[in-house]
C-alpha cells in the first residue's frame, strides 16, 4: 500500500512538473508575439487585451498562479503597452 502511494506521488509531481514547464514555454511564445507584433498591438487595442486575458487564463488553468507566470503577463502587457497597474487589476 505505502509504494503505491509513492509512486502515485510521483507521478502526481511528475505532471505538475511537466504542466508548469509547458506553461512557461508558452509563456515566451505569447512574449516573443508581443515583442515581433508590438507595433500592431499598440494599433489594435483589442487584440492587445484579448493576448493578455488569454495568458492570464493559460496562466490560472492549473488553480496555480505563479509568480512566474505574473512576471511574464506583467513583461508582455507592458510591451504591449499597458501600464503596471491595469496588468495586475486583469490579474486579479
Amino acid at each position: 500500500m505505502m509504494r503505491r502511494g509513492i509512486i502515485e506521488d510521483k507521478k502526481e509531481d511528475q505532471k505538475h512538473k511537466i504542466e508548469a514547464e509547458l506553461s512557461n514555454k508558452m509563456m515566451e511564445v505569447f512574449e516573443s508575439i508581443a515583442i515581433s507584433r508590438k507595433d500592431y498591438y499598440s494599433e489594435h487595442p483589442d487584440e492587445s487585451l484579448g493576448l493578455l486575458m488569454d495568458l492570464i487564463a493559460l496562466a490560472k488553468r492549473d488553480n496555480e498562479f505563479h509568480v512566474t507566470e505574473k512576471m511574464y503577463i506583467k513583461k508582455v502587457g507592458s510591451i504591449i503597452g499597458y501600464s503596471a497597474e491595469d496588468i495586475v487589476m486583469m490579474m486579479e
